[in-house]
């Protein structure tokens, strides 16, 4: 194949995937601001076109912040996002949402990942299994969605006020506790840090 070939196959792919990415949230429901029908359609549009600029940048946010986290080590990539000016639970963040819109297989899970809050994005990480099958539901719209992700909000708001720790088994949890943790990426290898220092300070008061 000629070199000119290749390139015109690539800048064709590239454009047809920024061409797909544009367009990429469509279906919002509807818009009732102005008493002006026309205007309603028209803002609807307009609503769209943020939508799908934000969406976007997220996913090429997250694309980069992908390929660099992967590319270089922990210090190096917390001192390249402070030089450009992110921080690195926001980079988490945009990481997150383009991995869970690369996995989605249908067009309509993809731009429900891209509609999602950072929040709704956490909430389905949690529960990975459960949400990657109703991502695949091509019937499934953003409405539906959020109605769900509340729901379990407050099914979890409830079961957390009845949470009895099981100490007899605790130690359990400890158990090869090091090579738990090189599963985890850096963000919740912290957290967890974070919180057994707070145990150690508890217990060495009594």
């Amino acid at each position: 194949m000629s070199k000119k070939l290749k390139e015109r196959l690539k800048n064709a792919l590239q454009s047809s995937e920024e061409k797909s990415l544009e367009t990429l949230i469509g279906n919002i429901g509807e818009i009732s601001i102005s008493e002006n029908s026309e205007e309603n359609k028209f803002l609807l549009e307009k609503t769209k076109e943020i939508l799908n600029v934000q969406a976007k940048a997220s996913l090429e946010l997250g694309r980069i912040f992908e390929e660099v986290v992967n590319r270089v080590n922990d210090n190096t990539y917390c001192k390249w996002l402070e030089f450009n000016g992110f921080n690195k639970t926001t980079a988490f963040r945009h990481r997150r949402r383009f991995n869970l819109f690369q996995r989605v297989i249908s067009q309509r899970g993809k731009e429900l990942v891209a509609l999602c809050s950072y929040r709704e994005i956490d909430k389905m990480y949690k529960e990975e299994s459960k949400y990657f099958n109703l991502l695949e539901d091509e019937t499934l719209d953003y409405s539906k969605l959020k109605t769900i992700l509340k729901s379990q909000n407050e099914d979890d708001k409830n079961n957390n006020r009845d949470v009895k720790l099981d100490f007899e088994n605790i130690h359990e949890l400890f158990i090869k506790l090091d090579e738990k943790m090189e599963k985890l990426d850096i963000s919740n290898q912290k957290e967890i840090k974070k919180y057994l220092n707070k145990i150690w300070k508890i217990l060495g008061k009594n």
